[in-house]
């Protein structure tokens, strides 16, 4: 076709007669014909090909945790809802050990390219170099992607003590010197570091118990081993019920609203840091911004959804959403709040 053009040296519209005109119709519209079909078989080629490699990609999301927790739930949650906005696949795989580290440690050494995301309470993260210094990441060895969601620690002391307020705690410790426990859920956690907070700014004595998790701590408390602890309100409502457990503060800076007449440790000590569980998207550092921003929008729109709020409520958190700027700047204010309680308390975890 496109010889004949040549040899004739003319186009669609060159016409030297009627005869010829009508030739040269003819055949413009056959080449038409034809160019229409090599684009429309190119563009189906490419679509397929994104659409199948979309279809086929699988993101990882790494919880660091044992599977059935709050966390792992949260994540087996929001993966296939992620599917439906993105359009790929996301699965989740729990990584446990050494208090989150293990799957925290794989995820900082992937590649940025998306695939591999960490969801976390990166409560201890933000603190990582000064509880265990033979590691080499913390919460800067990571890119920043989105603030999922947070819960309140609920302060608890055993019903037998006369104890109904903090201040009737601080009271009690100074008049009972050194006989107070707390236990915590292990040394460095979350609520290790709530005491640590707590007893220079209080003025109080209260002994440190690690146990190896929130169950065990828990446990120890039901049975009178320990005193008190912190812990959050989901598996320790039916406690509260039964008059096993009496709740005496909240860690947040507002009160929560399935406890409205405990309030927060803040209104009794104003200089004490407030804190509670918080979990967050974060992917390995390097991430293009752009990406990150694209999951974190993800994120938000699906924490907006009546049955995601509903499902969250019932695991006791508090779904909230934010962008990748602000949870870098989240997460750089509580390191440095409970960096300094750590070296002030020389708290080592390892």
């Amino acid at each position: 076709m496109s010889l004949y053009w040549v040899r004739e040296h003319r186009s669609c519209s060159d016409s030297s007669s009627a005869k010829t005109a009508l030739v040269n119709i003819y055949f413009c519209g056959v080449l038409m014909n034809r160019m229409i079909k090599v684009i429309l078989v190119t563009f189906f080629v490419i679509w397929s090909a994104v659409t199948n490699a979309q279809e086929s990609r699988t993101v990882k999301i790494i919880v660091p945790f044992p599977a059935g927790a709050t966390l792992d739930a949260m994540a087996r949650l929001l993966a296939p809802r992620m599917k439906e906005k993105l359009g790929y696949n996301f699965v989740v795989e729990n990584r446990a050990g050494a208090g989150g580290n293990v799957g925290a440690d794989w995820v900082s050494r992937q590649p940025p390219d998306g695939n591999t995301l960490l969801f976390t309470a990166p409560a201890t993260l933000v603190v990582n170099k000064q509880l265990y210094p033979k590691t080499n990441f913390d919460y800067t060895s990571f890119t920043p992607v989105s603030l999922v969601a947070g819960s309140a620690f609920v302060w608890f002391v055993r019903p037998e003590l006369p104890i109904y307020s903090m201040k009737d705690l601080v009271a009690y410790s100074k008049t009972n010197p050194k006989k107070l426990s707390f236990g915590s859920m292990g040394i460095g956690t979350a609520s290790h570091l709530i005491l640590a907070a707590f007893n220079p700014v209080a003025g109080t004595d209260v002994l440190h118990v690690p146990y190896l998790g929130a169950a065990p701590a828990l446990t120890a408390l039901l049975g009178g081993q320990v005193d008190m602890m912190v812990n959050g309100l989901t598996s320790t409502q039916a406690h509260i019920s039964a008059g096993k457990l009496r709740p005496i503060g909240i860690t947040s800076l507002k009160r929560h609203p399935k406890l409205p007449t405990v309030p927060t440790l803040v209104e009794t000590f104003p200089d004490l840091p407030s804190t509670g569980n918080w979990f967050a998207f974060l992917a390995p550092k390097g991430l293009p911004i752009s990406i990150a921003e694209n999951y974190a929008v993800a994120v938000m729109a699906i924490l907006a959804e009546p049955d995601v709020i509903a499902a969250m409520d019932k695991m006791g958190v508090d779904p909230y959403g934010s962008t990748a700027t602000d949870l870098m700047s989240y997460m750089e204010k509580q390191a440095r709040i409970w960096s300094a309680v750590a070296i002030q308390n020389r708290i080592i975890a390892e």
